[in-house]
């Protein structure tokens, strides 16, 4: 087990490793934007804690968590569930990792600061969000446009108290204190994506910053919903979580195909288990942990291993 591998995980695409009247929103190639009306559609909400689904082949299973990439650390969640997966896994797995060195190689492919392309109604809305912020506004207009619209929305986040990858961290812990096998789905070397920033044009950085600023905007609320309802296993509420961060990164370059290529090592990874590993007993149990989005998207995980002739069974009361 490897909890120093867990720490740069594929939740919102390496463009998160930089940091840390509205216009019409420009095109992004967003690859979860639609979700699988079939999978949706079978989910009942149950009691207890979050939404767990079941992924089988033969007599091998694999217990799959959907988790909120942005979460509060101390809001509470029953753990029964995950506590008696967990002691039954032979192996967790955790979603995939970046290849070392991503962060210089970003730092390297930004392209310029160029404000000069972004209109004076959206310049305003922004230092009237760093105002309510209370950040300095050349924190967000000294940089570039994809750079200030990601700063944007993650400090909003921290303002609601909400961090990145809070329920990851968590899991890990407890995965450590249980000595119970983990793994990420893979390491993908980030330096192809990443490089593709520097093709950025003034519309990714336009469209990074409305998907920021329309987060912001909107308050609060949905928010506190989504999070309250991924605890109670209410997975059409956490589904309506807000995307700001999330589409902010997919309007960069290279990040709709890093997501893509992260969807589809966790399928792989899962497939590999359910194939049998050398060792496994006909009968073994995993766990696996990943983005909910990412798991009920058209084209998604779980979407992905039925239409390869996997088993799932959504979640019931």
């Amino acid at each position: 087990m490897r909890p120093d591998r867990w720490r740069v995980c594929l939740g919102l695409g390496v463009a998160s490793i930089v940091l840390g009247a509205a216009t019409p929103r420009p095109a992004i190639d967003d690859p979860e934007a639609h979700l699988s009306s079939t999978l949706v559609s079978e989910i009942v909400v149950g009691p207890g804690g979050p939404a767990w689904w079941e992924v089988t082949k033969a007599g091998r299973k694999v217990y799959v968590l959907g988790v909120l990439w942005s979460y509060p650390p101390k809001a509470p969640w029953s753990q029964r569930v995950f506590e008696h997966n967990l002691r039954g896994a032979k192996t967790v797995l955790l979603p995939p990792a970046l290849s070392s060195g991503a962060a210089s190689v970003v730092d390297e492919s930004l392209p310029p600061v160029d404000w000069s392309t972004v209109p004076a109604a959206t310049r305003l809305r922004i230092e009237q969000a760093a105002r309510a912020l209370g950040k300095p506004v050349q924190r967000y207009l000294g940089r570039p446009p994809l750079v200030a619209g990601y700063l944007l929305v993650s400090d909003y986040r921290d303002s609601q108290g909400l961090k990145s990858e809070a329920l990851l961290a968590e899991i890990s812990r407890a995965i450590v204190d249980s000595r119970v096998d983990a793994r990420n789905a893979a390491v993908i070397p980030a330096d192809r994506y990443v490089k593709a920033l520097s093709t950025a044009t003034p519309e990714a950085g336009l469209a990074c910053l409305e998907g920021a600023l329309s987060e912001i905007d909107a308050g609060h609320e949905a928010m506190s919903e989504a999070v309250e309802g991924w605890a109670h296993g209410d997975v059409a509420a956490a589904l309506k979580a807000p995307r700001g961060m999330e589409l902010c990164s997919f309007a960069a370059p290279g990040q709709s195909d890093l997501r893509r290529a992260a969807i589809e090592a966790q399928v792989a990874a899962i497939a590999q288990v359910l194939d049998g590993e050398p060792g496994a007993r006909p009968t073994s149990q995993y766990m696996a942990v990943t983005p909910l989005r990412s798991l009920l998207a058209e084209d998604g995980i779980l979407d992905q291993l039925r239409k390869r002739g996997y088993q799932v069974r959504a979640p019931k009361d």
